[in-house]
C-alpha cells in the first residue's frame, strides 16, 4: 500500500491542473480490478499470474538478475515491509498507468494537446492490475525524452539517472535509448564545421567506449545469445514459440511473416471468437474484453495510417527530437521481437509498437484537422 500511495501521490501532482481526468482513469481502473477480483473469487483466475507470480514470490532471484532488478526491489518491500504484505503488489501500476498517461501527454502537448494514449490503448488498464515492469519501463523512457535535451544540468543528471534505472529494468532498451539520444544530442554539432565535426565525432566515440567498457559483460551476454537464437538455437526457439506456422526457417519469407505477426496478430475477431470456443482464459474475461477493444481501436488508426501514408515524412519532420526519439524507440519493438520472438509475445509486449501506430495516427489526424481548418478559413475571406 506504501508504495500504491507514493505512487498515487506523484500522480496527483502530475494532474493537478486536470483532476478531472485523474480521476476518469481512477475510476475505471479500480473497476477493472473490481471485476478481476470477481473473476477470482467466482472464476479460475489466480490474483497473481505468470511474471507477476514470479516477482512477488521470488523477488530475491530477480534482484540478483540486472534486468529486473529494479522490478525485484519493489516488490521485495511489497512483500516484507508492506503493511497488508503482497496484496497491494497486484495494482501499483494503476498510479503508475496515470503517470505514463500525463508524462506521454507531456511530451506531445505542443502537437496533440491533452491526448490521453489510455483510452486509445484500454489494455494499459490491465496492465495496471499486473505486477509487470512494463509500464515504469515506459515512464522511464518519457522522462529520459522530457529532459536530455534541455541544458540545465538537474536535467541531465535526471536524465542520466533515469538511463540507468531503465538499465536495471530492461537493458537492451537501454542502450537503444543511449542510442537514439545520443544520436540526436550530436547532430546539431554536425552541421559545423570539419574541425568541430571531427572534434565531437571523437567526443561522441570516446562516450560510447566509456559505455561499452561499462556494460561490457551484459552486451557480450546478449551478442551471444543473439548469435545463439539465431544459430544453432534458432529450430528450438522455432518450436517453443509455435513459429513453424511462418514456414522455412532459412527463407526470408518467414522472416516477413515473423513481423508481420508481431504487427497483426491477434486479429479482433479472432479473439471474439475463441470466446466461444470453450479455449481457457488464461488472463481471465477482463483482460480478453479489454484486449478485443484495445485491437479494434489500434486496427482502426492502422487503417487510418495506411490511408495517408504519404504524410508520414511531412510528420516526421515537423517533429522534435525527444518526439522522433521516444516514436523509434517505440518502434525498435518491432524488429526486436519479431526476429528474436517471431511475433509471437504476449500483448503487453506489444503495447510500446501499437503506442508508436496510435501516436502517428493521431498527428495525421491533426495535420488533416489543421490544413481543413486553414482551407475554410480561406474560402470564407474569398
Amino acid at each position: 500500500m506504501i508504495l500504491y500511495l507514493i505512487f498515487y501521490f506523484i500522480a496527483i501532482l502530475l494532474y493537478k491542473n486536470d483532476l478531472h481526468t485523474l480521476i476518469l482513469i481512477s475510476v475505471i481502473s479500480h473497476l477493472v480490478l473490481l471485476s478481476y477480483l470477481f473473476e477470482v473469487e467466482f472464476g479460475n483466475v489466480d490474483y497473481y499470474l505468470s511474471d507477476g507470480y514470479q516477482y512477488i514470490n521470488y523477488p530475491e532471484d530477480w534482484i540478483k538478475e540486472l534486468d529486473r532488478a529494479a522490478w525485484g526491489y519493489l516488490n521485495y518491500f511489497e512483500k516484507y515491509y508492506d503493511i497488508f504484505g503482497v496484496v497491494f503488489a497486484k495494482f501499483i501500476n494503476i498510479p503508475l498507468i496515470l503517470v505514463f498517461n500525463k508524462l506521454l501527454q507531456n511530451l506531445f502537448r505542443e502537437k496533440l494537446l491533452n491526448f490521453n494514449i489510455i483510452f486509445l490503448l484500454p489494455y494499459y488498464f490491465y496492465l495496471g492490475i499486473s505486477n509487470l515492469r512494463d509500464v515504469l519501463i515506459m515512464i522511464v523512457i518519457l522522462v529520459v525524452m522530457l529532459t536530455f535535451n534541455k541544458k540545465e544540468l538537474k536535467y541531465k543528471l535526471i536524465s542520466s539517472i533515469s538511463l540507468l534505472l531503465l538499465y536495471v529494468l530492461r537493458p537492451f532498451i537501454a542502450g537503444i535509448t543511449f542510442l537514439v539520444i545520443s544520436y540526436y544530442l550530436l547532430k546539431p554539432y554536425l552541421k559545423n564545421n570539419y574541425i568541430s565535426r571531427i572534434f565531437y565525432s571523437s567526443i561522441a566515440i570516446m562516450v560510447i567506449y566509456i559505455f561499452y567498457t561499462i556494460f561490457q559483460t551484459k552486451i557480450l551476454q546478449y551478442s551471444y545469445n543473439f548469435k545463439y537464437y539465431i544459430g544453432e538455437g534458432l529450430q528450438d526457439r522455432v518450436v517453443a514459440r509455435k513459429a513453424e506456422v511462418l514456414g522455412e526457417v532459412n527463407s526470408y519469407l518467414f522472416w516477413v511473416k515473423a513481423h508481420l505477426r508481431y504487427i497483426f496478430t491477434p486479429m479482433p475477431q479472432s479473439l471474439f471468437l475463441s470466446s466461444f470456443n470453450n479455449e481457457p482464459l488464461n488472463y481471465g474475461l477482463t483482460s480478453r474484453v479489454l484486449r478485443i477493444i484495445n485491437q479494434l481501436i489500434y486496427y482502426g488508426y492502422f487503417v487510418y495510417i495506411s490511408l495517408n501514408l504519404p504524410k508520414l515524412l511531412q510528420i516526421y519532420r515537423t517533429l522534435s527530437s525527444p518526439m522522433k526519439s521516444f516514436l523509434l524507440i517505440c518502434f525498435s519493438y518491432l524488429p526486436i521481437y519479431s526476429i528474436l520472438h517471431f511475433g509471437g509475445v504476449h500483448q503487453r509486449t506489444k503495447l510500446p509498437f501499437q503506442v508508436c501506430i496510435i501516436l502517428i495516427g493521431c498527428l495525421i489526424y491533426r495535420l488533416n484537422q489543421t490544413k481543413k481548418s486553414e482551407k475554410t478559413k480561406n474560402s470564407n475571406r474569398h
